[in-house]
């Protein structure tokens, strides 16, 4: 047997173990996607196996849903979390099903799928053949080969058994540990060892790296529900709090940055936007939620477009808003049940 065959036999044996895979439509369908676009996550319901994904490309304000369906003649699975474009390959991290797509960004035809993970979340890729992925119910990052999709290894995160988001410095990966826990940690990638810690009030949800390789950090309100949201600066060399704003709202969902990284936007239910250099949050948002259920956020960081998320109820086909820097509506398109996160092509 040809080591292409091989490879081939190998893949449907993995498809057929993944669980929450149902087939779709019996003819595939062939995609030729735009040069320029936004590849839209969306959930689906927990244990429902109707997580989805949609293509819109904003030149043409034209959106394709259910793509992945469409041009592999397989489900997505259990709950989509992230997408990470790398090496002109599309990461998928699907979560309750245990599951990593790779797929062309052009055709979105399936490349590779790794498994034997629990509960994957982001993923971040360190070089060519190493990358990291995050987990909400394992205390360790797991490390996989790209090139492969097969594990390699994995960073043991010891009394901290959820990893979340990574934002990385020159010679840093520091990643969030969200859930029941209130920590971030500094890897050290060259020897894919823990190097840094530090401890901060509520649990950090999300992160970004600023143009002075700064930390901005979203908090919720704790296990409990009792502690204010905040947002935090950190320097990460040495890794320390340098400021904190409370938050004026219970529920920060989402932050993200400017193609500049000078500018970051913070979903605390309505879109606000602040300056690298600012000590304190604005005193209106650039976006009103207007009754909306602003749930997520991407900047395009190339134009600096925002992407923002409208769940609506989690049950019907949610709507995407694209706004320009400073907050002008755009265009909006239907996506699919709850559009979760956003990648740039």
């Amino acid at each position: 047997m040809t080591k292409v065959c091989r490879h081939i036999v190998g893949l449907l044996l993995v498809c057929l173990q993944v669980g929450c895979m149902d087939f779709g439509p019996s003819e595939l369908e062939n995609f030729e996607a735009a040069e320029h676009g936004v590849f839209v996550c969306n959930e689906g319901n927990f244990m429902y196996g109707n997580a989805s994904m949609s293509y819109y490309a904003p030149i043409a304000q034209s959106v394709e849903n259910e793509i992945f369906i469409r041009a592999n003649d397989m489900r997505l699975g259990d709950v989509a979390h992230s997408m990470t474009l790398y090496n002109n390959t599309l990461y998928i991290v699907v979560n309750n099903s245990g599951v990593v797509f790779a797929i062309a960004p052009d055709t979105f035809t399936l490349r590779g799928i790794l498994t034997g993970v629990n509960s994957p979340r982001y993923i971040h890729f360190v070089a060519p053949d190493k990358a990291y992925i995050s987990d909400l119910y394992d205390s360790r990052i797991n490390i996989f080969d790209p090139r492969t999709m097969q594990l390699t290894g994995h960073i043991l995160t010891p009394s901290h058994p959820s990893t979340e988001c990574f934002a990385a410095t020159s010679d840093r990966v520091f990643v969030n540990c969200w859930s029941r826990d209130n920590t971030i940690l500094g890897i050290d990638p060259t020897s894919d060892s823990i190097c840094d810690s530090i401890h901060i009030e509520g649990q950090p949800r999300k992160m970004v790296m600023d143009k002075l390789e700064r930390l901005w950090v979203v908090t919720d309100c704790g296990v409990a529900g009792n502690i204010a949201p905040k947002l935090y600066r950190l320097t990460t060399s040495p890794l320390a709090v340098e400021m904190v704003i409370n938050l004026p709202n219970i529920s920060p969902t989402d932050i993200g940055i400017d193609a500049t990284r000078s500018t970051i936007y913070i979903l605390n239910k309505h879109l606000w936007a602040l300056k690298y250099t600012a000590d304190k949050l604005p005193s209106t948002p650039i976006v009103d939620a207007d009754g909306r259920l602003l749930y997520a956020l991407g900047i395009d960081p190339t134009t600096s477009d925002i992407y923002c998320s409208d769940a609506i109820d989690y049950i019907q086909s949610g709507v995407v808003y694209r706004y320009n820097h400073s907050g002008t509506l755009l265009d909006s398109f239907t996506a699919g049940i709850i559009p979760g996160s956003f990648c740039f092509k």
